[in-house]
């Protein structure tokens, strides 16, 4: 399996403990498509077999190094590419009705971890040439919920991906997924400043004050 990221500023990209390969050497972070093209050259030449493990730079903090028995477990959710899920329906909420309900709150894709298929990720990176979607987000919010000819599933149980978005931090502290993002500034406290390197060195967070259980109460109701 290979493991890669995005960081134009690779002195970012603090918290991932086994190798990985940074596409965003050398580029220049336009938007959040920049991502998807530096990806769609890289693995042009890449046997359609092969296994991918995408996620962000900056925000995402690797817990384990197993790599061996996460791969286990994404083959165990019987799907050709396996998104991280998270509890609210960005950057679209109107569509969070679209989703089917789950056992769990974490119901939307979230595109800063995925796992997949070199031939399915081909796929993704296809599906909307023109850019009608908001961002890269928005395109596999749609990828998910209208294509026909992959198996797309999320990680609804945090099994793989963890993230952090309106989730309290008492519950980062138990995860025992491999990688956990900290999706959407989740990882600021409530006087701004930031826990990703506390939360990394293996330190409980759930005992601080965090800015996201401020912001949970605005949520419209359809994405709480």
């Amino acid at each position: 399996m290979h493991l890669l990221t995005y960081g134009d500023d690779p002195s970012k990209i603090a918290y991932l403990r086994t190798p990985y390969i940074n596409l965003g050497l050398g580029k220049r972070y336009i938007d959040t498509f920049s991502k998807f093209e530096s990806l769609r050259e890289w693995i042009k030449n890449l046997k359609d077999s092969e296994l991918i493990c995408f996620v962000d730079g900056y925000d995402v903090v690797q817990k384990r190094t197993d790599s061996d028995n996460f791969v286990l477990k994404f083959k165990e959710l019987e799907a050709d590419i396996v998104f991280g899920a998270e509890t609210y329906c960005w950057p679209s909420p109107w569509m969070a009705h679209m989703f089917p309900n789950v056992p769990t709150k974490y119901k939307y894709p979230n595109c800063g971890t995925y796992v997949g298929y070199v031939w399915a990720i081909k796929r993704m990176l296809n599906w909307d040439e023109y850019r009608q979607a908001f961002d890269d987000q928005g395109l596999v919010h749609d990828f998910y919920l209208n294509t026909k000819d992959v198996k797309v599933a999320m990680d609804h149980s945090q099994t793989l991906f963890q993230t952090g978005t309106f989730v309290s931090w008492a519950e980062l502290d138990a995860t025992r997924a491999w990688f956990v993002h900290f999706n959407g500034k989740s990882h600021l406290a409530r006087d701004g400043s930031c826990i990703l390197e506390k939360f990394a060195k293996g330190e409980p967070i759930g005992g601080l004050k965090q800015m996201h259980l401020i912001l949970e109460e605005r949520l419209p109701p359809a994405s709480r």
